[in-house]
């Protein structure tokens, strides 16, 4: 089984429960923020979309020995220097939390699933394409009105940037990475001036925060769970709490948030007016969306005090380290379950009377890297294998890792065990078996 192949397939296989956990505790740490303002709220999702990205990835193992004594899950360290014990199990008492695939089924969802990350990769670099596209073809802005006020705005934000006018979009864009453009439809310049400034300075505000290029690394790295629909629901959150950053921002420039609630309210009901119905390029047309965001423009808010502030920081830190410490402790790790000897040998024939556990004759004791001195890791590398009718160790593989120098000096130990083959009806027959390599740092 290619290790790629299987890397991929225990994320898919982790990021399918983990996501809607990690989106589980950002919603309820995102209603505890929200007294705090929309950018606390926004930083929240943009955590959660790190963590639901990262989390499948991450083997608790990975960390180092102090973080691993914090869950009780590796011995108390004194001496400088490591060990390494074996255990050996059958393979149907496998550890709990480990599932057992055969090679195909595995090799199959994850060439299903690399299928997906290349669609949902072209996707992406077609959307940037069409971006480039449409802002490659707009047209000069001829309204020296708009002009006029578009440079007062872009000063008063510090912010450097083109405007311009295309009949291909639906409302006000900003587009570019290197360099900034404001895009605005066919015909925008005919509203009143209130409403133009709330755009403008809501686009600048967008502009100042570079968002568009954060967007785009956003869409980059989560692309490995773009596949997921509660990760949808995270973007549409994080876009969202994005939009009413840029609102609170813009109102402060402007005669406060009631003069841009109203411009808000125009500017949609002009915008559903038009023909093209793909809207949610600005996100504020959105009926639900604009609801909500209006609300939080017009309602009195009362000032938070410091002790206030410092508790609700801590309890969604609080949130946030107990859903990751969870995640990583219910990892589900992914093996593979040979169902016959590699090479040329027959498969293994399904036996009517159930067979010994092979016993082991002569062993080589795995050495304890040097690496792991180093970070205090003690920990468990499970190596799953088949003892054939001679008693010698076939398709030995990692079933659930610890760390890569670790699995590799497991590996190679295993690989060097003979063992007493096990019997059925008298007979010497292949078996399916695990060795738990045990690493202690003393």
């Amino acid at each position: 089984m290619n290790a790629l192949a299987l890397w991929l397939v225990s994320y898919l296989a982790n990021a399918l429960w983990m996501v809607p956990l990690v989106f589980a505790a950002a919603w309820a740490a995102a209603r505890l923020a929200q007294r705090l303002g929309p950018k606390p709220v926004h930083r929240i999702w943009v955590a959660a979309l790190i963590a639901e990205t990262l989390l499948p990835a991450v083997h608790l193992h990975s960390f180092n020995g102090e973080i691993l004594r914090i869950f009780g899950l590796s011995g108390i360290a004194s001496p400088a220097h490591g060990r390494a014990t074996i255990a050996l199990r059958a393979l149907a008492d496998g550890r709990e939390g480990t599932l057992i695939f055969s090679h195909d089924v595995l090799a199959a969802i994850a060439a299903i699933y690399g299928v997906g990350l290349v669609y949902f990769a072209m996707r992406f670099a077609y959307g940037l394409w069409k971006t480039h596209r449409i802002a490659m073809r707009a047209n000069a802005l001829c309204e020296d009105r708009v002009e006029s006020r578009w440079r007062t705005v872009t000063a008063a934000f510090s912010v450097d940037a083109g405007i311009a006018e295309s009949a291909e979009i639906p409302g006000p864009v900003t587009v570019g990475i290197r360099r900034q453009l404001l895009l605005l439809p066919r015909g925008f310049a005919s509203h009143t001036a209130e409403d133009l400034d709330a755009v403008l300075a809501h686009e600048c505000a967008h502009m100042a925060r570079h968002d568009f290029l954060k967007n785009v690394l956003y869409s980059l790295f989560s692309l490995p769970c773009a596949f997921h629909p509660v990760l949808w629901l995270t973007r549409g959150r994080l876009s969202e709490s994005r939009e009413m950053v840029c609102d609170a921002i813009a109102a402060e420039r402007l005669e406060g948030p009631q003069t841009y609630a109203r411009s808000l309210l125009r500017l949609a009901s002009a915008m559903v007016e038009r023909p093209r119905a793909n809207i949610h390029a600005i996100g504020i047309f959105d009926a639900n969306h604009l609801e909500r965001r209006i609300m939080i423009l017009t309602t009195k808010k009362s000032p938070c005090a410091g002790a206030l502030r410092v508790a609700t920081f801590v309890a969604c830190a609080a949130i946030g380290f107990g859903t990751c410490a969870s995640a990583l402790t219910l990892r589900t790790e992914i093996g593979t379950h040979a169902n016959g000897l590699t090479g040329n040998a027959k498969p293994i024939a399904k036996e009517a009377a159930h067979p010994s556990m092979p016993v082991l004759i002569s062993s080589k004791m795995p050495e304890y890297p040097a690496e792991g001195k180093e970070a205090h890791l003690s920990g468990i590398c499970l190596v799953g294998l088949t003892v054939d009718r001679q008693g010698m160790p076939q398709d030995v593989h990692i079933i659930r890792s610890l760390r890569l120098d670790f699995d590799r000096n497991a590996m190679e130990a295993v690989r060097e065990y003979r063992f007493k083959p096990a019997l059925a009806d008298g007979n010497p027959v292949a078996r399916q078996i695990t060795v738990e390599v045990k690493f202690a740092y003393f």
